[in-house]
């Protein structure tokens, strides 16, 4: 378990307790610490360890969500194998059981928000929406990530390129709407489900794109 640092990426161990990821001294983007804290109370997080939630929680997990927007590496046993959150959404159900999770490791983003609604503050969401931003190379590069309906978050990569910030947040927002365009069950209606998608998601795409 714990937390390294080395040149900028986070490396944590798979059996490091979410409280851990509170208390911590390691810089650690507040949007993620805001995740660990909406996640579960104080006594659980004493308990649970982040291993536990890459295995076994579902799209309406906030850790989960922006997680998925940090796009990290996992590195399982037997053989050292590493796959992006992605790939182990696939891989957690087809090899259950046939793996050990290891450690989860990401790069600092430049800016990391996290957005949600709910019945209740500490409620799970009913929709919730993550967005990183990254600099490669000079362009501007986003991560996000829509969480509150289905077996895990769906994230996607958006590239500004040439494009305005004003194009981007429009396109980010219809895609988190058409994602969640059938998205209904007891706890939301497809419809509202939908709407919220695209509200939040612009919001924190523009979050990030005003550094945070």
């Amino acid at each position: 378990d714990g937390l390294t640092v080395r040149k900028g990426l986070i490396t944590v161990g798979a059996m490091t307790r979410l409280q851990q990821l509170l208390s911590t001294e390691v810089s650690l983007p507040e949007a993620l610490r805001a995740a660990c804290r909406f996640e579960a109370a104080w006594n659980i997080r004493n308990q649970a360890t982040l291993g536990g939630v890459l295995m076994g929680a579902d799209a309406r997990s906030p850790l989960l969500t922006v997680l998925a927007a940090l796009n990290p590496e996992l590195k399982l046993a037997p053989g050292e194998q590493v796959l992006k959150l992605s790939e182990f959404f696939e891989h957690r159900r087809s090899a259950a059981g046939s793996f050990i999770l290891l450690e989860l490791s990401f790069e600092l983003p430049d800016c990391l928000a996290y957005d949600f609604v709910a019945r209740a503050p500490m409620d799970q969401p009913i929709v919730c929406s993550a967005a990183a931003r990254a600099k490669p190379a000079g362009q501007d590069v986003f991560q996000l990530a829509l969480g509150g309906h289905g077996e895990r978050p769906y994230g996607w990569t958006m590239e500004a390129g040439e494009a305005s910030h004003a194009d981007v947040l429009a396109a980010a927002s219809e895609k988190a709407s058409e994602i969640y365009r059938s998205a209904g069950d007891a706890f939301a209606s497809a419809e509202y489900r939908s709407e919220i998608a695209g509200i939040l998601s612009r919001r924190v795409l523009s979050e990030v794109m005003s550094g945070c």
